[in-house]
């Protein structure tokens, strides 16, 4: 199963890998699941994990490297993103949204504008709800 994950669940999972967030990431290093996630997630987990958190910038890149995520070029998503931006509050979160209508897969995310866009293409998790099925 390929998962769309977005920045606000990789933070939590690597700030608590016994969290729901981290199982999924766990999931993701045995093989059970895939997740991918569009560059501007990799951008802002390297923004939170420095200028939030205080994390060296050679420590973020070490820790997002690591990640078992497939980092999507917006080329891949371009032309869902219109699609994506017409449903949602918040144009920041268009990105995830148009991975997961271009790859034809679900989302997990904690984003309430994410699980309140009223789109019905594709199905939007919540961490909690995916990491017991996995």
């Amino acid at each position: 199963m390929r998962i769309v994950i977005d920045t606000n669940v990789l933070v939590s999972a690597l700030y608590d890998p016994n969290s729901p967030p981290g199982r999924i990431v766990d999931a993701a290093f045995i093989g059970r699941v895939r997740l991918c996630a569009p560059e501007t997630v990799r951008e802002g987990l390297h923004r939170v994990l420095h200028e939030v958190l205080g994390v060296s910038r050679r420590a973020a890149r070490g820790m997002v490297r690591a990640l078992p995520v497939e980092w999507l070029e917006e080329g891949i998503f371009r032309d869902s993103l219109a699609d994506a931006r017409r449903v949602l509050r918040d144009p920041d979160d268009a990105p995830v949204l148009a991975c997961g209508f271009a790859l034809d897969c679900d989302i997990v995310s904690g984003d309430k504008d994410l699980h309140a866009a009223g789109q019905r293409r594709v199905k939007v998790w919540a961490p909690s709800d995916l990491a017991g099925k996995h």
